[in-house]
């Protein structure tokens, strides 16, 4: 985990925010309470897909605003690669990522009373994945 908590504190001080910013870090399970912001960025991939739905459905229960992720997107074309990769030796080897379907996504947003924003595909070589703006229902 990268806890850019102390960073993102720091900042809004210096800006004259500290009373209105705070930032929080914890394990995906763990962390509770209710935020204007949630952010999970390249933690999801690394679910087993089965969980996904859940895991997302924690994340919005923690929201109150805006929901920013990111999830593997599923594709045949990524699907063969994540499969080459498993060829290459073991230090050049890919991780352990689980693609998602974009329907899968979709559902579980508005199952959680979560609205699609906006989403962008970022990727470079074998890494690619979905980032997602989400909303409450207004």
């Amino acid at each position: 985990m990268v806890d850019v908590g102390a960073a993102v504190d720091v900042n809004a001080e210096a800006a004259g925010l500290a009373a209105k910013v705070s930032c929080r870090a914890a394990d995906l399970e763990e962390i509770t309470g209710s935020y204007d912001l949630v952010s999970c960025f390249d933690v999801l991939i690394h679910y087993p897909a089965d969980l996904f739905p859940g895991m997302l459905a924690h994340l919005a229960s923690l929201c109150r605003g805006t929901l920013l992720f990111t999830y593997a997107p599923y594709s045949p074309l990524l699907a063969a690669m994540h499969r080459v990769g498993g060829y290459f030796p073991h230090s050049q080897r890919r991780t352990d990522i689980q693609m998602i379907r974009d329907t899968v996504v979709r559902q579980a947003l508005a199952d959680s009373g979560m609205r699609l924003r906006r989403s962008a595909r970022v990727g470079k070589g074998f890494y690619h994945v979905m980032l997602v703006e989400a909303s409450r229902h207004e």
